[in-house]
């Protein structure tokens, strides 16, 4: 594997056996996104869409 997807295995691994989602998934959850990012986002041009978890 590379770096990348071990780190991300790493990172999903910690998350999973110390529940974090259970403690967010119920409650509201806020983002702040620049200007320009939320923009791009709501005009099409970003072409990655984001996974609900």
């Amino acid at each position: 594997m590379g770096s990348e997807i071990l780190e991300k295995h790493r990172i999903a691994t910690y998350y999973d056996t110390h529940n974090i989602l259970d403690e967010i998934k119920n409650e509201e959850v806020d983002f702040s996104l620049n200007e320009e990012l939320k923009e791009n986002i709501l005009s099409g041009k970003r072409k990655n869409r984001l996974k609900n978890i």
